[in-house]
């Protein structure tokens, strides 16, 4: 006996992807006849000539083989598609036959499926959708309107604008406002830059005459002198102002600037009478006795059990306490900020403040922003021709002998800093010098000679003494100044 077709609970609608190679796809729906089934390629439907059915009047549905497998990336979609008829007629007093009924119902389930599968892609409102008076009546298509709810959102109805000229006009006016605002950013950038540019210009005209105000009249001095260390003493308290500007070596003859920003007091514990360099460490300060501190590429050799040790091959600062049996790197401590005379366990007298220049143990430093004029001749009037010079990163040197002598420390055009001994290595005098070897100023010429070559462009930066090669003084050659910048003649 054969089996009956059943009509499960399928959806009458099943796709796929073609992958190029693949022409035989299955539908898991039952359908009556060949004709119940409709077959697309993405939006085309398929006239019956470009594949065959198999199966039909199958409970579990069939499959359809194409002539040519489908292009891939194609969607393929299956649907079963039935007239809404009825199929039979049943007459009063004749005998009702089980195939006529179970066919005249399996079809009314069939399009009753095919209703549903539609409805699920057809607008609907959702369940919970408050109970008004809701028309969802398509409104007369007009070319170019949405669709749109009407004020009271009762029903759907055209919009009084078409989209397409709407979406063309935003965007005419989106690239006009682009157009617009790049326009005013570049007109803004022009003019920051312009403002920018006056600036300079004006700092340079500010600079120039500040500068051409005594360059004819001065040579071989600081012209400024950055102030980037503020103190104050009051009744043994020492201070150092906010918005100081301190260096920290930091390895690799690299140094990183910081500024203070707030106020920072110093307590001396000790309650004898020394000088000492002033730290700062790790946001606070600290003083060290001047004979505890050194500086070489090499350990010392000490004999306290607190010293601080600038190692100048490695550019940190290193520290003990435990008379040199080690050696702990002292991370976050600046170069010396200024020395100081402590009496009974305090601060009495703030000796030198390191603004530009200063020193520890055997080495001096030379910090950015001083800037100086460099002897380079005279003008044909005999005014004198000076080059402008200015520090842009910290500089050292270090005394390697333990000679006790006078010293000038000065800077060549190399970015270079050299030591002279004061007596018999550095000369200010019109006639040549009888030694072989040494620096040589000639004030008439307003130049600096090497005894043994020729002309030298260096300025004179400091005056050191040293004690077995310890600097224990240092200050600016205000001797041979020719006039300071602080007396010149506005």
């Amino acid at each position: 006996m054969v089996e009956h077709i059943q009509i499960k609970g399928v959806t009458p609608r099943i796709q796929y992807i073609a992958d190029g190679i693949t022409n035989e796809f299955e539908f898991p729906f039952a359908i009556f006849k060949s004709d119940n089934l409709s077959v697309y390629l993405n939006d085309a439907l398929q006239d019956a000539s470009a594949y065959q059915i198999n199966g039909t009047e199958e409970t579990d549905g069939g499959s359809i083989t194409f002539t040519v497998a489908p292009p891939a990336s194609t969607q393929i979609t299956l649907c079963r598609n039935l007239k809404i008829e009825r199929l039979s007629d049943f007459q009063e007093g004749v005998t009702l036959r089980a195939n006529v009924l179970n066919d005249e119902l399996d079809y009314q389930t069939a399009c009753i499926q095919e209703l549903a599968e539609n409805l699920n892609r057809s607008m609907v409102l959702p369940p919970y959708a408050a109970d008004t008076n809701v028309d969802l009546t398509l409104p007369s298509p007009e070319a170019g309107k949405a669709i749109v709810w009407n004020s009271d959102g009762t029903n759907l109805e055209n919009s009084n604008v078409a989209v397409n000229e709407l979406e063309e006009t935003l965007r005419g006016y989106k690239e006009t406002t682009e157009q617009n605002c790049q326009t005013a950013l570049d007109a803004s950038q022009t003019a920051t830059q312009k403002a920018q540019e006056a600036i300079c210009h004006a700092e340079a005209a500010q600079e120039s005459a500040k500068l051409s105000a005594f360059q004819d009249r001065a040579t071989n001095c600081f012209i400024e002198i950055p102030q980037d260390i503020k103190t104050e003493l009051s009744e043994g308290n020492f201070k150092l102002k906010k918005g100081s500007k301190v260096y920290l070596p930091i390895g690799n003859n690299q140094y990183q600037s910081t500024e203070t920003t707030t106020d920072l007091t110093l307590s001396v514990a000790d309650s004898g009478t020394y000088n000492a360099f002033v730290f700062y460490l790790n946001g606070n300060l600290v003083s060290v006795s001047a004979d505890n501190c050194y500086s070489a590429p090499t350990e010392p050799t000490v004999s306290t059990n607190k010293a601080v040790w600038f190692d100048t091959s490695a550019y940190l600062f290193k520290e003990t306490t435990n008379t040199g049996s080690s050696w702990s790197t002292s991370e976050n401590r600046s170069l010396p900020l200024c020395l100081v005379s402590v009496t009974n366990g305090a601060i009495s007298v703030i000796k030198q403040v390191f603004n530009g220049f200063g020193y520890i143990g055997r080495t001096s430093f030379i910090l950015p922003g001083c800037k100086a004029l460099v002897p380079n001749g005279r003008n044909e009037d005999g005014s004198l021709k000076n080059i402008f010079y200015t520090v842009s990163y910290v500089m050292l040197h270090q005394k390697a002998t333990d000679w006790t002598q006078i010293q000038y420390c000065y800077i060549d055009t190399g970015n270079n800093i050299i030591r002279g001994h004061a007596d018999y290595n550095v000369f200010i005098q019109e006639e040549k010098p009888s030694n072989t070897a040494g620096l040589w100023y000639k004030p008439s010429e307003n130049l600096w000679y090497a005894l043994d070559g020729g002309i030298v462009p260096i300025i004179l930066t400091t005056q050191e003494t040293l004690l077995s090669g310890v600097i224990t003084e240092q200050k600016a050659p205000e001797t041979f100044k020719t006039l300071s910048y602080e007396d010149r003649e506005d």
